[in-house]
C-alpha cells in the first residue's frame, strides 16, 4: 500500500522525523527504526523556489484532471494551493497562521500554506476514495496523486527547514531541474529520489560537512 492510501490509517502516510537543533549540530528522531539501505546515494533537499516550482506544476496537471472528470470540488482545492504559491499567507480565506512570522522567508510560508491548501489525502469522501472504471484513466489518476502527495510530504519537510545539507552535486542537481522546468510531464522535472518520501535519518554538522 503506498504512503498515500495508508495516510488514513494509525501508522500510515509515510516517515515524519523531528529535529532537535544545537549549536553546531542536528539529531534527527523519529517513532519507529527501521534498516534502511546502506548504499542510499546521498540526498541533499531541494530549496524552497524550486520545490515550488514543481508544486505548481503539479498541482496545475492534476487540477485539469480533476475538472476534466467532474471533480470540480477538488480542482478548487488544487486551485488554492496554486494561488498559495504567490500570495501572502496573511491573505489565505481562514487566516493561516503556522509559523512565527520571523520565521523563514515569505516562500517558506507560500509553501507551507500551500502544501496546507492542496492536501486531499484520507479516508472515506477524500481524493483517496475516487474511483475510475477506466483502467487508462484510473491510472493516470494514481500517477498524479502519488507525485503530488510526495512533493506535498516533501514541501512540509522544505519549509520547516532553513539550514539544508549541501553536497557538491547539489547545485548541478538543481539547474538539471530548472532546464526540464517546462516538460509537458511535470515529474520529467523532477530527480527520482523526490518521487518518495525522504527516509534519511542522520546526524549532521550544520555546516554542512
Amino acid at each position: 500500500m503506498s504512503n498515500r492510501m495508508s495516510v488514513a490509517f494509525v501508522g500510515g502516510g509515510g516517515r515524519w522525523l523531528v529535529e532537535a537543533a544545537k549549536a553546531e549540530t542536528s539529531d534527527f528522531w523519529e517513532a519507529k527504526w527501521e534498516l534502511g539501505d546502506r548504499n542510499d546515494p546521498d540526498q541533499p533537499l531541494p530549496d524552497v523556489p524550486t520545490l515550488k516550482v514543481w508544486l505548481k506544476q503539479q498541482l496545475q496537471e492534476i487540477s485539469a484532471f480533476a475538472y476534466k472528470y467532474e471533480y470540480a470540488n477538488f480542482g478548487k482545492c488544487f486551485d488554492r494551493g496554486i494561488k498559495a504559491l504567490t500570495e501572502s499567507p496573511s491573505a489565505a480565506a481562514d487566516g493561516y497562521k503556522i509559523f512565527p512570522d520571523t520565521y523563514g522567508s515569505p516562500a517558506h510560508h507560500q509553501l507551507l500554506n500551500a502544501c496546507r491548501s492542496a492536501w486531499v489525502f484520507g479516508g472515506m469522501g477524500s481524493w483517496n476514495d475516487v474511483v475510475f472504471a477506466d483502467d487508462e484513466v484510473y491510472a493516470e489518476y494514481e500517477e498524479l496523486s502519488d507525485a503530488l502527495f510526495n512533493l506535498i510530504n516533501l514541501g512540509l519537510a522544505v519549509s520547516a527547514t532553513q539550514i539544508l545539507i549541501q553536497t557538491p552535486n547539489h547545485q548541478t542537481r538543481l539547474n538539471d531541474v530548472n532546464k526540464g522546468a517546462n516538460r509537458t510531464t511535470p515529474t520529467d522535472s523532477q530527480p527520482d529520489i523526490w518521487r518518495g518520501p525522504v527516509r534519511k535519518v542522520a546526524h549532521f554538522n550544520r555546516s554542512g560537512v
